[in-house]
């Protein structure tokens, strides 16, 4: 059995490419939020309570023009409506967490933290739970003795059970830190970088190559779900356009994934015996 540190230490390791990605984004707004005339304290309390980047950065406008509650509550929605569809596959990991811890790991799903806490999560008993998640990695005759298993629907934890519960608490703790981190940070050095010539153009860019360093990571080991969901991608974005495709491309991937999840289990293992092939 693991002790805190050693959990905490493997969630920081686990942690550290979004940690990247989070200092100087965050940094990025803060910069923004400077230039509006608000200074690091603001931008302290919105990466504490808001915590939600595209939806920071556009209340950074909304700031400066004069703030419309109205429109902030309707503009959170459109823009965090993804957010249902990952809290929907979540409920099943989350159900092991009580008073705060729960409140916070909902509150703090993020696409980042969502992604992090599917591709690094280490080996415990909740795969019992959901042996369709560990096809990659078992035969399907193991799933199947898997599937069958009433003893891995017990309502108690294990100790791995309550490991991995705590591991996936600090990613989301540790990511929510860093985001603090830089948008902080980046409101304290606004001043000093633009005294010293440094041009921040680009930045907002960031984020987008976080996406892009976790989606390769997801297509070393499951390519051919990295295409099926480039295929929904690009058929949303044909169909319903730029402005509009991903809301669309999300509903279309999780209803094929429920789809695909409640097949037959002969079914399934034969898709995997002709992909092995």
């Amino acid at each position: 059995m693991q002790s805190r540190w050693q959990i905490f230490k493997s969630a920081f390791l686990a942690s550290l490419p979004i940690m990247l990605g989070y200092v100087l984004m965050g940094g990025a707004f803060g910069i923004m939020l400077d230039e509006k005339g608000y200074g690091a304290l603001c931008a302290f309390f919105m990466g504490v309570f808001i915590y939600a980047g595209v939806m920071q950065f556009a209340a950074v406008e909304l700031l400066a023009q004069g703030l419309d509650f109205i429109a902030l509550v309707v503009l959170a929605f459109v823009i965090n409506a993804r957010h249902i569809f990952y809290g929907i596959s979540m409920l099943g990991a989350f159900s092991k967490y009580k008073g705060f811890k729960k409140f916070y790991m909902i509150f703090s799903l993020t696409d980042e933290t969502f992604a992090l806490l599917n591709l690094k999560n280490p080996k415990h008993a909740d795969s019992l739970k959901k042996p369709l998640q560990t096809l990659e990695s078992t035969s399907p005759q193991c799933t199947q003795d898997l599937q069958d298993s009433k003893t891995a629907l017990e309502d108690s934890q294990t100790p791995a059970d309550s490991e991995n519960a705590l591991y996936c608490f600090f990613i989301a703790l540790l990511n929510q830190i860093y985001w603090i981190i830089g948008c902080v940070g980046g409101s304290l050095s606004a001043t000093l970088l633009h005294k010293n010539g440094i041009s921040t153009q680009g930045v907002e860019f960031v984020m987008s190559a976080v996406f892009l360093v976790i989606f390769l990571e997801q297509f070393k080991t499951h390519k051919w779900l990295g295409m099926v969901g480039i295929a929904i991608g690009a058929l949303s974005l044909w169909i319903f356009g730029a402005d509009s495709f991903l809301l669309p491309a999300i509903f279309i991937g999780i209803a094929l994934a429920l789809i695909y999840k409640n097949l037959p289990k002969n079914l399934t293992q034969t898709f995997y015996k002709a992909k092995r092939k």
